[in-house]
């Protein structure tokens, strides 16, 4: 009989201030190098970066950053949790839009990614493979 394992999950509180985008960035890349995972970690990076910048842009209230590996499955599960009721919205853009592609990005790179709604706030999650194929 196999017992799985329980999930490895870290955390990182963060303030909603421009420098978290380039922390939030530097504590993933450390979590996915502590475990092992070499593939998609350039992905993940630029995921979690627009996840963290849209806190900063649009909810304004701190963030918790998330990364959770679960043995038994083959991704990796990135997560930025703010109290913001507000929920993201893909905006339609022009080719010269300097900004509202983020969510367009994690959409077509990310294995899946969601929503789920608090009681307070929201967590707006992606998944990326956790090893190569």
């Amino acid at each position: 009989m196999r017992v799985a394992r329980p999930a490895d999950a870290r955390w990182l509180c963060l303030p909603a201030a421009p420098e978290s985008s380039a922390r939030c960035r530097d504590f993933v890349r450390s979590v996915l190098e502590d475990w092992g995972t070499s593939c998609e970690v350039d992905d993940a990076l630029l995921l979690v970066s627009e996840l963290c910048s849209n806190v900063v842009r649009h909810a304004r209230t701190p963030m918790v950053v998330g990364v959770l590996r679960d043995p038994t499955a083959r991704t990796v599960r990135i997560s930025v949790r703010d109290d913001s009721a507000m929920l993201p919205q893909e905006r339609d853009t022009t080719e010269l839009a300097t900004s509202g592609r983020g969510l367009m990005i994690v959409r077509s790179i990310a294995e899946q990614w969601g929503v789920q709604r608090l009681p307070v706030g929201k967590v707006v999650w992606f998944e990326v493979p956790a090893e190569c194929a």
